[in-house]
């Protein structure tokens, strides 16, 4: 898995990341565990990085030695263990393990500052039970996404509010206009009007904790 990141100061960022990966390579690479990262000057991003590794934990354990905040989980994704990483260098990482087989089902990651609020609001709105974790995390299995709940404060970089979390529902628009009415019932905002294109509708709601959903149906390819 090739990772390129932009970065403002190549030379802080190489001191940092040979601490976690190793040695900088002749080519200007840094490899490990199947991951080779180059390092290119120019504007920094916001994005996540995702990787897969074969081992999640040693490379956390680099990741938190070198200085980074690390948080694991190993109740999610059907059991895998995963870990958000965000560096001293202000990138964030999302690292989970290579999988084969079945692919786990994707989720939607939603951080809060009051999880028993937001669990009572997620599975009113879409009305499914909430399956609880012991390290305080839940998850709301929906017919194709599983909405994943993370308590946290919020000096933790991964706490965005405003963060649009991206819902794409199957079926008609009718579904997209009930779920947003469902949403404003239990004290969402509603801010843009439903948005009608041939064969889409478009509703964008704002959560009691700040966060920006984008709600969207399709119509099936034979209307």
């Amino acid at each position: 898995m090739d990772v390129v990141l932009h970065v403002p100061d190549v030379a802080r960022a190489a001191s940092f990341y040979a601490s976690v990966f190793g040695p900088e390579a002749e080519d200007g690479a840094f490899r490990g565990d199947g991951v080779t990262l180059r390092l290119v000057e120019g504007a920094d991003a916001a994005d996540v990085i995702r990787v897969a590794v074969d081992d999640v934990d040693f490379w956390l354990d680099r990741f938190e030695a070198a200085g980074a905040t690390v948080r694991r989980h190993s109740t999610l994704k059907r059991g895998l263990r995963l870990g958000h990483v965000a560096d001293p260098l202000g990138r964030r990482w999302l690292i989970g393990p290579r999988v084969t087989g079945p692919t786990p089902a994707p989720e939607v990651d939603v951080v809060v500052t009051d999880l028993e609020a937001a669990t009572a609001f997620y599975a009113a709105v879409f009305e499914r039970s909430a399956t609880r974790y012991d390290e305080g995390e839940v998850r709301i299995q929906l017919s194709s996404v599983a909405l994943h709940l993370r308590m946290s404060g919020e000096d933790d970089p991964w706490y965005e509010p405003g963060k649009t979390p991206r819902l794409e529902l199957s079926g008609t628009p009718g579904d997209t206009l009930t779920l947003a009415e469902r949403f404003v019932a239990h004290g969402a905002l509603l801010r843009t009007p439903p948005k009608l294109e041939p064969d889409t509708r478009y509703v964008h709601v704002i959560d009691p904790f700040g966060h920006l959903w984008a709600l969207s149906g399709h119509l099936p390819p034979d209307q």
